[in-house]
């Protein structure tokens, strides 16, 4: 209290008046922080309640994109009933043609790539190789080029045309041979057509490779003379000889490999076969398309909860950030208040002391009237933070997303197994 106030209260009290506008004067002017720190306080947490409340709005009104799978296990129902009507329809046509042939075995599956790979190896490394040594060494060609060039020349033509005497003639030899009806007059026309085609393959075989030998044993590409003694020279040239043997070997190999590598070596069998497996690869395939777009479909919904959820995890963020600021407020109210009760208590003393001494009262002024002179709890009533409210718990809305896809697979997965049941469940 400045020496001016000390000097009026003085006045004041040897006039006789009491000090009840001082006391009045000197709460006010402590009185302004506090009341400036409530207002802050008020302020921020009105903002505080209506962020939250609008978060609150939002989360009730939140309704996670449903999840469902049945239409498409509708459309999965019809489609794989089709598919599994086909794989049963093409399964049963083969069983029939292996019965109807006599056929106690399953059909083979064809290795086209590597049946090729083994032709060409027979014929480029091997047979062409061979017959490039032997013309090189009896110097029969008029360069290397000339003499690997005609060596490919000779040795593709003999692999390739055995391996193509081979699927096109030899597996029809024993065609129906062993069907119950074996002497049907279709089965015995193919039959017979394969054989009579196969003696002019022999002989083509016989005038390839012995024209072959020929030219080692007279040692000439120019020309050969056919002849009894020219035929049995090749049997006392031992070069030409095994000439002759590489190439019939050769031949043999090309020809199996033809009957059994490029397809079965029943004929058409491979046809039935190849398109069971086909329509079997297509009922699975519209199984696993029918799974992929119901994990799709599951994807794209979690996706969105999640970006719903994230979006609402930011409003929550702040909505946290201005409760924290509410609570610091909240803190910082009731010091200033403390520090503006201190402050007041210790200016209403001096105030009554100066008065009381004044007057030569030496009555001390009670404690308990000056603090309660000096309080400023009523800048603390109403004054608690917004509750902060617990958001719901994302696991549930994707649990309960989980579990419709889990039952939608298991229903996809009992349909799949018991069209594959009710269709004879081939596996062929």
């Amino acid at each position: 209290m400045s020496a001016f106030d000390q000097d009026w209260v003085i006045s004041q009290a040897l006039a006789g008046l009491n000090i009840s506008s001082e006391l009045t004067r000197l709460r006010k002017v402590h009185e302004d922080v506090p009341r400036k720190a409530r207002r802050d306080f008020q302020e921020l947490r009105a903002e505080t309640q209506a962020v939250s409340k609008a978060l609150q709005i939002t989360r009730q009104g939140f309704t996670p994109e449903p999840f469902t799978a049945d239409d498409l296990l509708g459309s999965a129902a019809v489609e794989l009933k089709e598919l599994a009507a086909e794989f049963h329809r093409r399964a049963l046509a083969e069983e029939a043609f292996r019965v109807r042939h006599g056929l106690p075995r399953m059909a083979d599956a064809a290795q086209n790539m590597l049946s090729t790979l083994i032709i060409l190896l027979l014929a480029v490394v091997i047979e062409g190789g061979v017959n490039t040594s032997f013309l090189l060494n009896a110097q029969l060609a008029a360069s290397p080029v000339s003499a690997i060039l005609f060596s490919l020349l000779v040795s593709v033509t003999n692999v390739f045309f055995s391996a193509w005497a081979g699927y096109y003639i030899g597996r029809w030899k024993k065609y129906g041979a062993h069907a119950t009806d074996a002497d049907n007059p279709e089965f015995v026309a193919i039959r017979r057509r394969a054989h009579w085609q196969f003696a002019v393959c022999v002989v083509v075989w016989i005038l390839l490779h012995s024209t072959l030998g020929l030219v080692r044993a007279q040692e000439t590409l120019d020309s050969v003379a056919p002849s009894l003694m020219g035929y049995l020279s090749i049997l006392t040239t031992p070069e030409a000889l095994f000439l002759v043997l590489t190439g019939v070997g050769m031949s043999v190999l090309s020809y199996h490999k033809g009957m059994t590598a490029f397809s079965d070596p029943y004929p058409n069998y491979s046809n039935f076969h190849d398109a069971t497996q086909s329509a079997k690869e297509d009922f699975q395939d519209g199984y696993e398309s029918c799974i992929t777009e119901i994990e799709d479909r599951h994807a794209a919904t979690r996706q969105s909860l999640d970006r719903s959820w994230k979006e609402q995890c930011k409003e929550q963020g702040k909505v946290g950030k201005l409760h924290a600021r509410c609570l610091e407020a909240r803190r910082e109210l009731v010091r200033v208040v403390d520090e503006a009760e201190s402050a007041l208590s210790t200016d209403i003393a001096r105030l009554a002391e100066t008065h009381r001494a004044a007057r030569g009262d030496s009555q001390p002024l009670p404690e308990a009237g000056l603090n309660q002179l000096a309080s400023y709890q009523n800048f603390l009533e109403d004054s608690e933070p917004p509750a902060l409210d617990v958001p719901p718990n994302i696991h549930d809305y994707r649990t309960a997303l989980d579990e419709i896809k889990a039952s939608a697979l298991y229903e996809l997965r009992s349909l799949f197994e018991n069209l594959h049941t009710t269709n004879g469940g081939h596996s062929s």
